[in-house]
């Protein structure tokens, strides 16, 4: 079904189908995807100075959990592995946020 009238060349006014006359809009609201927080029990690592070595301890300790994490826990865990080695190597917190945010949102 064409929406153009090309039946002369110098024709440049649209022909609209029936269905074009009226838009209709869903009723339900967008499904948006969650997004990425860093989880609350390293919000204090990032926010003080010369925490280096116990950011270091905690990524080990959550890769070293992976294996058991159901899937949701697993996503957060990467993400907030990136995220806090985006911060152990200096990058900023937004650098580190769209990193993580990254990682949480992609397939699995």
């Amino acid at each position: 079904m064409s929406y153009f009238d090309v039946s002369s060349p110098s024709s440049s006014s649209a022909v609209f189908s029936p269905e074009t006359r009226q838009r209709r809009f869903s009723s339900g609201t967008p499904e948006i995807a969650p997004q990425y927080a860093l989880s609350p029990e390293y919000t204090h690592l990032v926010e003080e100075e010369g925490m280096k070595a116990v950011i270091a301890q905690k990524i080990a300790k959550l890769q070293d959990s992976l294996p058991q994490l159901s899937h949701s826990k697993l996503r957060q865990a990467r993400a907030d592995i990136t995220y806090l080695l985006s911060i152990y190597q200096g990058e900023d917190t937004m650098i580190a946020q769209c990193r993580a945010g990254g990682v949480f949102s992609a397939p699995a």
